[in-house]
């Protein structure tokens, strides 16, 4: 799998192999069972409701716009977002 397999581009891969993007992430209703990479930061939305993700690990550390886990089988929220404008 490569992140433009998910539409995701201005991407960069940091020295842990995780990648930041300049811009949205839309991982909306994908069937998602687990997030797809492992992200360090994302400018813009990060949006991964309506998935079966059990878990929020790979989801980016900080996020300049809003972070979406909703509708998913989370029993918590670890691994989630630490910073973020708005949660929802």
């Amino acid at each position: 799998m490569r992140p433009e397999d998910f539409g995701i581009k201005n991407y960069t891969r940091e020295d842990d192999g995780s990648i930041s993007v300049d811009g949205n992430v839309d991982l909306m209703s994908q069937e998602l069972k687990r997030i797809p990479f492992r992200f360090m930061k994302v400018t813009g939305n990060f949006i991964c409701r309506c998935n079966k993700l059990k878990t929020l690990m790979g989801c980016p550390r900080k996020v300049g716009g809003a972070f979406s886990c909703a509708d998913n089988m989370l029993k918590n929220l670890v691994g989630g977002a630490k910073y973020s404008r708005k949660f929802f």
